[in-house]
């Protein structure tokens, strides 16, 4: 009877070290696949999350490099053209992977699938508006050109009108004549301003582009004192000193008209190029809060993914320790009472 219970007890026993063993083995697995693949997958995140926060910085950028540009800076060009490349080759290299950059595919990735999506759908419009501006650099420099050679005249033919002003004062022309040549200079500074509203506002002029208008008026004025107009009420300059200084005048308003002719004959194309840099202005501050979302995701993902996760590891460490505790405890008694 003795021996049969001997043998009993050794059964379970050796029944018990072999549970410990198991439990101590496969705990030990899964603890070292859960830390191998955390390796690789902290290694991969971490491209990811470079990947990310290279988009939070551009998008602020590439905003500022498109305002700039589209206000005609040359070198602007050149920095927005590579910051678009730059967060185009990002957002691909996280949705479809990237060997180069070491980041598997996250498309539909667990925890990372939705804000990825929602970084892409932001930033697709904001590329579109990109393209469309990048295509349109040498009229956006054409129109800053001729933009700066208008308003660079206007001050040469203010002093120019001022001196046929003077002549006609000088000369005794009547006060209706004089108040149109007072009205030319002011015409000249309103001429002016318009272009620098039509060069920098993305709204445009609440009621219609009022530059050809002002610009016809200037001309027939102009012409009105050097030929003479009786549906304007003008008369003909007769006096040396003004029709010299008119014709200075007439000279300054023929270039003049031709950069302001460059700036309307581009006008609407432009004012969809301006329309586009406001659009990335203003998508640029979601592109941004979306990316900072996305990091957040990336940062969490250990403790949220079910392997490799941060509990896994710390469950499977404990049960490994918990085995080889049993397994050594139960040595002991082997020991003890053999």
């Amino acid at each position: 009877m003795s021996s049969v219970n001997s043998g009993l007890l050794r059964n379970a026993r050796n029944w018990a070290i072999n549970m410990w063993i198991a439990i101590m083995a496969v705990s030990m697995l899964v603890f070292g696949l859960n830390l191998g693949f955390s390796e690789l997958y902290r290694s991969q995140e971490s491209n990811a999350r470079a990947l990310v926060a290279d988009i939070s910085v551009k998008s602020q950028q590439l905003a500022v490099q498109g305002m700039d540009a589209v206000a005609g800076d040359a070198d602007a060009f050149a920095k927005f053209k590579n910051t678009r490349a730059t967060i185009g080759t990002d957002v691909d290299a996280l949705m479809d992977g990237s060997f180069v950059v070491g980041v598997p595919s996250y498309r539909g990735a667990f925890a990372i699938g939705g804000p990825l999506q929602r970084l892409a759908d932001t930033w697709a419009p904001i590329a579109t508006n990109a393209d469309l501006i990048i295509r349109n650099q040498q009229l956006v420099l054409a129109i800053a050109q001729s933009a700066d050679k208008f308003t660079m005249m206007i001050q040469p033919l203010k002093s120019r009108m001022d001196e046929v002003a003077r002549a006609m004062a000088d000369g005794g022309a009547p006060a209706n004549q004089l108040l149109l040549a007072m009205r030319q200079i002011n015409l000249a500074d309103v001429l002016a301003r318009d272009v620098a509203i039509l060069r920098s506002s993305n709204d445009g002029f609440p009621e219609g582009d009022p530059l050809p208008r002002e610009s016809s008026l200037f001309t027939q004025v102009l012409n009105g004192f050097q030929q003479g107009d009786s549906g304007l009420g003008i008369m003909k300059l007769s006096g040396a000193s003004a029709v010299a200084a008119v014709s200075q005048v007439s000279k300054l308003n023929a270039d003049m008209q031709q950069s302001l002719d460059t700036i309307l004959k581009s006008e609407k194309q432009f004012s969809e190029v301006q329309a586009a840099e406001k659009q990335i202005a203003d998508g640029s501050s979601l592109l941004l809060a979306n990316s900072q979302a996305l990091n957040t995701s990336f940062t969490t993902l250990s403790t949220h993914r079910p392997f490799p996760s941060l509990y896994l590891e710390l469950v499977s460490g404990a049960l490994a320790l918990f085995g080889l505790l049993g397994l050594i405890l139960t040595q002991l008694r082997v020991q003890m009472f053999p």
